[in-house]
Parts: C-alpha cells; structure tokens; sequence
C-alpha cells in the first residue's frame, strides 16, 4: 500500500514543505516591509502571472498532455523536437509582449497600479515572468517523463527557500532592503533555477530510447485553446488585484493578499495530484481507457477532500489567531479569509474536474467555462467592492471560484459519460 502511493506522499511532502515556506515568506515580507511592501509583493506576483500567462501561450499544459503521451509512443529526438519547437513559438509572444510592457511600464503602473513610480513592479514581472515561463514548460515536461518530485523541488523549493534566506538576513541585520532589490533578486534565483531544469531534461530525454515516429504539430492554432484558457485562469485568480487600488488602500490589499494565499493552499494540493494523475490520465484516455479515467477522478476527490479539510477547520475556527502571526493589523482579514475559505473547499471537493478536461482534449470546454467565470468574477468584484469594499471582492472571489470548479467537474463528467 505504501509502495502504491510512495510517490503521492513524497510529492505532498514536498509540496507542504513549500507552503510552509511560501506561508514564511509572507510571514517574513510583512515583517521586514509592513502592509504596505506586502500589497507590493502581492501585486509584484500577480503581474508574473499575468505576463506568463499571457505570453505563455497555455505551453505548460500542452507539454505535460503531449510529453506524456509522447513518453511511450515517440522518443528522445520526437520529444526534444516538439520541445525546441514549442518553446520557440512561445518566446516570439514573450518579446512582442514583454517589449511593449518594458517600454511602458510607468503608463501600465500609473493605470493599473495607481502610482507611476511603482513601474519598476512592471519591469521585475516582465523578466520574472519570461523565466517563470521557461521554468514551468521544463518542469511539467518532467512530471509528463515521471520526473514529479525533481519537477517540484526545482519548480517551488528553490526560489521561496533563497527569498527566505535573504529575508532572513534583511530581518537579523535589521538591513533596509529596498523591494526593487528584493524582487532583482527574485528574478536572479528564477534565472539559476531555469539553468538547472534545461540541464536536467536534457539528461532525461537522452536517456529515453530514439523512435521513429510523427513530430506532434506546435503553432498558434493548436495551442490557442490551452493559450485561451490559460490567460483566463490568469486573469481569474488576479482580478482582485487589479480591482482592488479602486475600493481599497494599500494597506489592505496587502491583508488581502496575505488571506488569498492562505486559502490557495488548497490549489497547491491540486498541483501536486495533476502532476501525479495528469500524465495518468492523458495516456488513459489516448488508450481509450475512459473506466479508468473516471477512477482517477474519483480518486482526485478523495484525496482532496482528506487533506484540505483539517486545514478548513483551521480557517473557520481561528482566522484571526492564524493571520495574527503576520501582525496585528492582519487580523482585519479575518472574515476574508473565512468568505475565500468557504468558497475553496467547494473548489476542493471536485477533485482534478477540469483539469480532466485538459487531459482529454477538451480544452476548448475548458477554455469557455474558465472565460465566463472571469466574467462573472470581475462582475462581482465591481459590484461588491463598490459596496462593500475588500470585504466585498473576498466574496466575490469566493464564488466566483466555487462556480468555476463545479462547472468543470459537470463538464468532465458528461464528456466521459458520453464516450462509454
């Protein structure tokens, strides 16, 4: 039994293990920075996401889908051709949209970020995101080659582990470091962590037999569903961000962030079970296996449900306590937190819903219900904050992400049910 879920447990490890860092690095930036550098920080890694999102083209997903199937039916010289060519597509958009971003980035921070001095957050995401991309493309390329816990280690430890350290120091010395200098070094340890998945998917694809074999089609057209639902889900999860400077200081958003993250743990338990059942799913499917795919979802439920629950509990039952490690002014976010909670475990118990849609080529669906609920979301964070305030887009966002997950699940039920 241990054997048979030695790979879960590692995976859930390791990724616990970078969540107690993430939850320290926010613990350790509020410190050294206040409420203030937080909704900094925060908005520094909502514009990375953004950028990657955006110039990403949805590659990460395509790679695990096609490097699993690949893994079996194609070889080192298929896989590494569909690579350099996947990678080459994407890097066209990262310098047509990094360059327009680089070139204006005190307009967007005036319009986005309601201070033009605040162009250097720009700047720092633009570079962080061009790394991030490449980053991402490698490490779900080795989750596809069964590479998951070296893909975690390089994707999420190393960068949270060094910011720890530097914040660390910034906090014993009592140094005053200044958050351009923070997010450059950010950007440098991306840079490093980059080098070192390239070279380690080098070494695995070239221990993968050659084949004879059809080189899978990379362009636009084939990647525009993944790219589509991609920058939907990017501009889902930082909505609020952008929203917030409107109905909200920067102290706030800056509470705000820290519950966001909070609650996103339960995100984090989903990217370690489609790392791990993703490829699974995809090579299912690919054989006509639908039974199976079915088993795998089902099974993606219970896991979640079995280890985001302790940690909902938490979050009902003491949200002012656990905010309260950030400081005292975090426990104005207490009910946030319990709104966002809320609406996350309804997200957890769908389990890999639509996520499955992915796997079995169904993007598209995927694609759609990701744009509608961005719709419904940025609707609601308008309406509510303008009433409410934070309040108010903490409510929105939670459920705006319930419906979001529900309707995916609904959609990869009714296409499995109607292929068996």
């Amino acid at each position: 039994m241990f054997s048979k879920y030695k790979k879960l447990l590692v995976a859930l490890v390791i990724r616990s293990g970078v969540m107690g860092v993430q939850f320290l690095v926010s613990i350790l930036v509020a410190l050294v920075a206040g409420p203030i550098g937080s909704g900094i920080y925060g908005i520094y890694n909502a514009w990375l996401a953004i950028f990657s999102g955006v110039a990403g083209l949805g590659a990460y997903t395509h790679a695990l889908r096609t490097v699993s199937v690949l893994r079996d039916t194609g070889g080192a010289n298929i896989i590494a051709s569909y690579l350099r060519r996947l990678v080459k597509i994407v890097f066209l958009i990262v310098c047509i949209f990094g360059g327009v971003l680089t070139l204006f980035n005190q307009t967007v921070a005036s319009l986005f970020l309601g201070a033009s001095d605040l162009g250097y957050v720009i700047l720092f995401a633009v570079f962080s995101g061009a790394v991030t991309i490449l980053i991402k493309i490698g490490a779900e390329s080795l989750k596809a080659l069964n590479q998951v816990n070296t893909a975690l280690t390089l994707e999420w430890v190393v960068v949270p582990v060094l910011v720890v350290l530097t914040l660390s120091f910034a906090l014993v010395t009592e140094f005053d470091i200044q958050m351009s200098a923070l997010l450059a070094l950010r950007t440098v340890f991306l840079f490093v962590v980059s080098l070192a998945i390239l070279y380690v998917l080098r070494h695995v694809i070239r221990l993968l037999p050659k084949r004879k074999a059809l080189s899978p089609p990379v362009s636009f057209t084939v990647l525009a569903p993944f790219w589509g639902s991609e920058v939907s889900i990017v501009w889902f999860m930082n909505i609020p961000y952008l929203i917030l400077p409107y109905f909200a200081s920067a102290a706030e958003v800056g509470i705000f962030s820290v519950a966001q993250k909070l609650i996103l743990t339960a995100t984090s338990i989903l990217v370690v079970l489609s790392s791990l059942l993703g490829p699974k799913i995809a090579r299912a499917y690919s054989s006509k296996n639908v039974c199976f795919v079915r088993q795998i979802l089902f099974q993606s439920q219970l896991i979640a449900i079995g280890l985001y629950t302790p940690l909902f509990i938490i979050f009902l039952t003491i949200p002012d306590s656990l905010l309260g490690l950030f400081g005292e002014e975090f426990r104005e976010g207490a009910s946030m937190l319990t709104y966002m909670a809320v609406g996350q475990f309804v997200y957890v118990v769908c389990g890999l819903g639509d996520f499955t849609l992915h796997m079995i080529g169904r993007e598209r669906l995927f694609m759609n219900i990701n744009i509608l609920t961005t719709l419904l979301l940025g609707v609601l964070c308008v309406l509510l904050g303008e009433i409410y305030g934070v309040e108010g887009i903490a409510v929105g966002f939670a459920v705006a992400i319930a419906v979001k997950q529900v309707s995916g699940y609904i959609g990869a039920r009714i296409c499995l049910s109607s292929e068996t």
